[in-house]
């Protein structure tokens, strides 16, 4: 989920050493409850690298429910938001980006993929209803988990896998997305 918050406070134009193609006609769009996704799915892959997900069994209300806890926390004063970060690696982060005093232009909130990820210190900081926040990112995680299971499932589908092989390959890739992948909110 990424939502602008605030204009950049610094502009660079950065030249490309490639020249610049504008024959993108857009993100292939994912239908998951299509019974042409796993096709959708491996063509995406090929051509672009990426693709959009829609239908995929996310409540509205639920993201609607997490950008406003979001949005709570954003809106908190420099100093509050400073004190649920630094992000290392997960936690609160803006502008100052790694060890290297790279500078972003993006506030962003990075949690572990798991349930129950958000740290005591957060939630102390999150002083309106943090077992509201808590709970809504949980359920959130959950339901991130269940999508990523399904294009994956889909891609390997697809890709024409037989079941077996999709059922030992959703194994690794969920304990691999467990394990080392983070849900990250920016904003």
């Amino acid at each position: 989920m990424v939502v602008l918050s605030q204009p950049p406070l610094e502009t660079t134009f950065i030249k490309t050493c490639k020249p610049v193609s504008n024959t993108l006609t857009g993100i292939p769009v994912i239908h998951m409850s299509s019974p042409s996704a796993p096709t959708r799915l491996v063509e995406a892959c090929e051509e672009l690298g990426f693709f959009k997900v829609v239908n995929h069994g996310v409540s509205r209300n639920l993201m609607a429910g997490l950008e406003s806890c979001a949005l709570k926390f954003f809106n908190m004063s420099q100093a509050d938001k400073n004190r649920a970060g630094p992000a290392d690696p997960f936690g609160y982060g803006s502008k100052q980006i790694g060890p290297n005093g790279d500078v972003g232009w993006v506030e962003y909130l990075l949690f572990a993929a798991k349930t129950g990820s958000i740290t005591h210190t957060f939630n102390s900081i999150v002083h309106e209803h943090p077992e509201l926040f808590r709970v809504v990112l949980d359920e959130y995680v959950g339901e991130m988990r269940r999508v990523a299971s399904e294009v994956l499932e889909g891609i390997a589908e697809g890709l024409g896998q037989t079941f077996q092989l999709v059922e030992f390959q959703r194994a690794i890739c969920c304990a691999i997305f467990l394990s080392n992948l983070s849900n990250q909110i920016y904003y």
